[in-house]
């Protein structure tokens, strides 16, 4: 894979790029927008070239679509015909392998879902393959510059979307709570918001280094009858992970309504 085209420069769509671009300096980026400056910018960021029409992408060896999921019929309507049988990567959430086939015209369709730790290589990166596609190893070593790469079943990268893509809204809320409840201490702001960082880091660092379960994790920060235990018992007694339940159900409807509605649109 010598050449990668970008059809759309949105957020995550330049946060992958330039994420790729940092441990793949040789692989070429074509990039289209139609707004031309931001095509321009990421491309001078990647040493990569910005084109004026999606033609000028279909010589590459794979191309990914990181438009908005509404925008998916008016790039089909000017230009779906041209891709068929080419390789791509879908960023566009929620919508199916069934309709981006059936849309553009070619099996070799790879969705993607990332979420945005990815922009500092920390992401995780669920990623579904269609049987037999021949980049796919390339493709997961190229991806793996963002973050961890996980290839799923399209189901499973559907139904892990409300954990992985949205998990980092849920750890940013908790840390805001804490946050908030030290200021209300008279904690200082900045002292705060470092005391929540290396909480977070450092947590995450543990937890990915350590062979230890989270459960045998816990019980070393806890003792009986000491401080720790009496917040993890209030968790507990008021059934927080009842209440995260919840959550999650709510999140996985939310997702399979958008799903419908995106994919029944034509």
């Amino acid at each position: 894979m010598k050449n990668f085209g970008v059809i759309g420069s949105g957020n995550m769509a330049q946060a992958l790029v330039r994420g790729i671009h940092t441990k793949f300096p040789d692989l070429e980026f074509v990039i289209f927008d139609p707004t031309k400056e931001k095509s321009q910018e990421l491309a001078q960021a990647v040493n990569g070239r910005a084109v004026d029409s999606v033609d000028d992408l279909l010589d590459c060896d794979i191309s990914m679509l990181g438009m908005k999921p509404q925008h998916l019929d008016g790039f089909v309507k000017d230009h779906g015909d041209k891709f068929q049988g080419r390789n791509l990567i879908s960023l566009l959430t929620a919508v199916s392998r069934e309709r981006l086939v059936g849309s553009l015209k070619t099996e070799n369709i790879v969705r993607l879902m990332p979420n945005t730790p990815s922009k500092i290589g920390e992401g995780v990166l669920l990623m579904n393959f269609p049987t037999g596609f021949d980049l796919q190893a390339r493709v997961v070593e190229v991806f793996e510059a963002c973050g961890l790469v996980e290839v799923v079943t399209e189901e499973q990268l559907d139904g892990l979307t409300i954990f992985s893509g949205s998990g980092p809204a849920y750890v940013f809320q908790f840390a805001q709570y804490l946050h908030e409840l030290m200021l209300q201490r008279g904690i200082e702001e900045d002292q705060s918001r470092r005391i929540v960082n290396q909480l977070f880091v450092g947590s995450s660092t543990l937890m990915r280094e350590s062979d230890e379960d989270l459960a045998e994790m816990i019980s070393k920060v806890t003792s009986k009858g000491g401080v720790t235990i009496e917040a993890i018992r209030v968790f507990r007694d008021e059934s927080f992970q009842s209440f995260f339940e919840k959550a999650m159900v709510a999140a996985d409807k939310r997702n399979q309504e958008l799903a419908a509605e995106i994919n029944s649109l034509k």
